[in-house]
């Protein structure tokens, strides 16, 4: 008997979703470049993310794996199962870091944070000694910046609350953050993978039930007025997801080359709607 999906498949429905780290890191990285510090970056812990080819973040088949989540005997709040091409599959921390390289426990403890995040240096020479921070005004510091090793450290921040975080403009980061940047060794110690996982595997517990009954609310709202969507044959739900929400298409594509070879090739890989 096959496992029970969380939402049946009949009543799947057409979506999208967003994920805005992509363009921050197009950004960050020719801002790197133009200062002449991809070399260095590359050979920190976020070097990974320089050094892979570049992926091309698709919304949809994320929103189609996220439509195939299983209902479990056992809910932990560390993984999720899916169900595709007749095949169970877990996304959990390990797979996540094994992705992307990021660290996923330990880091400084909180009374060396304490110790260490005592310079405001950036914070009063960037963000005007800001008590909080909202990630957009982080940016534009970043953008504005002109001194490469402030860049650097700016940027790193940038990288985290952008790309791992995926933090929407208004939302306040962590400020202290940007006083641990100025001691690079324990910056990269701290457990940034972790941080980044926690937020998408948040997003992937969403409701899509609810997410279902918005798009058909919607939909029949659209219908009412007359609307019609130009270019687009069907209406789809559209929603946000944060942490680094391309782990997820990474580790569905390699499972579905192995879905695809369990199944002789076109049932695996087909199951999964782009």
């Amino acid at each position: 008997m096959a496992p029970e999906l969380i939402l049946p498949l009949a009543e799947h429905f057409p979506g999208r979703i967003t994920y805005r780290g992509n363009g921050y890191f197009a950004s960050i990285k020719a801002k790197f470049e133009a200062f002449n510090l991809t070399e260095r970056v590359k050979e920190t812990p976020f070097g990974v993310f320089w050094n892979a080819n570049e992926l091309k973040f698709s919304g949809v088949i994320v929103h189609q794996l996220l439509l195939r989540k299983m209902k479990v005997s056992e809910v932990k709040n560390d993984e999720v199962w899916f169900y595709v091409g007749k095949t169970e599959a877990r996304f959990g921390r390990s797979e996540f870091g094994l992705i992307t390289g990021l660290k996923m426990s330990g880091g400084p403890s909180t009374e060396e944070l304490n110790t260490l995040c005592e310079s405001d240096r950036i914070l009063r020479d960037y963000l005007n000694n800001a008590k909080r921070v909202t990630f957009k005004t982080l940016w534009l510091a970043f953008e504005a910046c002109d001194v490469a090793d402030d860049v650097y450290k700016l940027g790193l921040c940038a990288f985290v609350e952008g790309v791992l975080l995926s933090r929407a403009e208004g939302v306040y980061i962590w400020s202290d953050m940007l006083k641990l940047v100025e001691n690079e060794e324990k910056f990269f110690e701290y457990s940034w993978g972790l941080l980044s996982y926690q937020k998408l595997l948040s997003s992937t517990a969403k409701s899509m039930t609810d997410l279902r009954k918005n798009y058909l609310d919607k939909s029949t709202k659209d219908k009412k007025k007359g609307k019609k969507e130009k270019k687009i044959t069907q209406p789809e739900a559209k929603y946000n997801v944060y942490g680094y929400a391309p782990a997820l298409q990474y580790w569905a594509f390699e499972v579905m080359q192995i879905w695809g070879r369990s199944t002789g090739g076109a049932e695996g890989l087909d199951s999964l709607e782009c």
